[in-house]
């Protein structure tokens, strides 16, 4: 086998990339220039009380259903659930979505209403991820502009397929995984 030299074009491109990872790291603000500001904290609430809104009037019907489909073969289903241990609630597959279970058994029994708003405050979480996500990637690819991550994040937030993580209480399981899947994003970013 022969070594051959490497590409001009390939490494041509990769010294201009590394160039502007160096200039990126010596700006002083993760933001590109003319990007506008960071959200402070107060100003923050004028984006997270519309939000808010927005998921309590497109979810707030299914706030008050019942129990349906796979939610019946939960474990608080269980007649004797208050008098088990600890372990028939953790044990098992998946103990995180269990224990959430567990919680939310504990405060309410088996009153749909508190499982439905747990899950609707997990997905208003996983939709502050991908905010956060979509305006990390922002910051990284000048092409892509500031209003996408708001637009991209309420999408996310109010899309019909969504319902299936508020409405239905077994799938707290998919939201629950989507939270941690981009949170591992966000730390990747």
């Amino acid at each position: 086998l022969t070594r051959r030299a490497p590409n001009r074009r390939w490494t041509e491109f990769i010294r201009v990339g590394l160039k502007a990872n160096r200039r990126r790291r010596e700006q002083p603000s993760m933001e590109r220039p003319g990007s506008g500001s960071r959200i402070s904290g107060a100003s923050a609430w004028l984006y997270v009380i519309p939000a808010i809104l927005g998921l309590i009037v497109a979810f707030g019907e299914a706030l008050h259903g019942p129990f349906i489909f796979d939610d019946f073969h939960l474990p608080f289903h269980n007649p004797q659930a208050g008098q088990m241990p600890a372990w028939f609630w953790i044990g098992g597959v998946r103990p995180l979505l269990m224990v959430t279970y567990w919680v939310n058994f504990a405060l309410s029994g088996t009153d749909p209403y508190s499982y439905h708003i747990v899950n609707l405050v997990l997905h208003f979480a996983a939709s502050a991820l991908f905010f956060l996500i979509l305006r990390r990637l922002g910051t990284l690819v000048p092409a892509i502009p500031n209003w996408s991550a708001w637009f991209g994040a309420g999408l996310f937030m109010l899309h019909p397929l969504q319902t299936d993580s508020v409405d239905y209480v077994a799938g707290r399981s998919e939201i629950l995984c989507t939270v941690f899947v981009f949170l591992a994003w966000l730390l990747f970013l």
